[in-house]
Formats: C-alpha cells, sequence, structure tokens
C-alpha cells in the first residue's frame, strides 16, 4: 500500500429554524470554505430533515435548545410522521 495523500476534515452537523434560514445559513457556510449539504440518501436524494420520535425526547430537545423551531407535521404529510427538524451537514478541509 502506497499513501500518496492525507486530508484532514472537519465535519459540522447544523440546525436551521426553516427552509429559508437553511438556505441562507449553507450560503454563509460556502462563504466560509464549508462544502454545501454532504447528507444524501442511499439512492442520492439531499437529506435535509431528521426526524426526532423515538431517537430524541422533543420536550427535552426543545428544553436544551429553545432557539430551534421543532417542525411539525402538517395534515396529510406523507414525508413526515413525527416532529422533525432540519439539519445539514458541512465539511471542509483544515490545513495543519
Amino acid at each position: 500500500m502506497h499513501v500518496i495523500e492525507t486530508k484532514i476534515k472537519e465535519t459540522i452537523r447544523v440546525i436551521h429554524n426553516n427552509l429559508d434560514a437553511m438556505h441562507e445559513n449553507i450560503e454563509t457556510l460556502k462563504r466560509n470554505g464549508y462544502s454545501g449539504n454532504t447528507r444524501y440518501s442511499m439512492v442520492g436524494i439531499p437529506l435535509v430533515t431528521e426526524e426526532m420520535g423515538d431517537v430524541l425526547n422533543v420536550g427535552e430537545f426543545i428544553a436544551r435548545h429553545p432557539e430551534v423551531e421543532v417542525q411539525y407535521p402538517k395534515e396529510n404529510d406523507y414525508f413526515h410522521t413525527r416532529p422533525y427538524i432540519y439539519v445539514t451537514e458541512h465539511e471542509r478541509e483544515v490545513n495543519e
């Protein structure tokens, strides 16, 4: 084996209050050297929401992060059945 290059990457997960804020935040992150969203499904669809249901207690999350808007599914919402948040993941190379 011959290693020809090593890179160190910083990865951050960002919670956004809504879709408009998410798009603004992503542009700000890109200007600061981060990539666009790196969260994708197995078939290549960008993932921007994360359901909270069984993984996190919603009340506990709100108590820890009161500034974050938790989204609640609307009637006939086929994509969300539990409360969710907008989450993206970004990375950038770290220069040593």
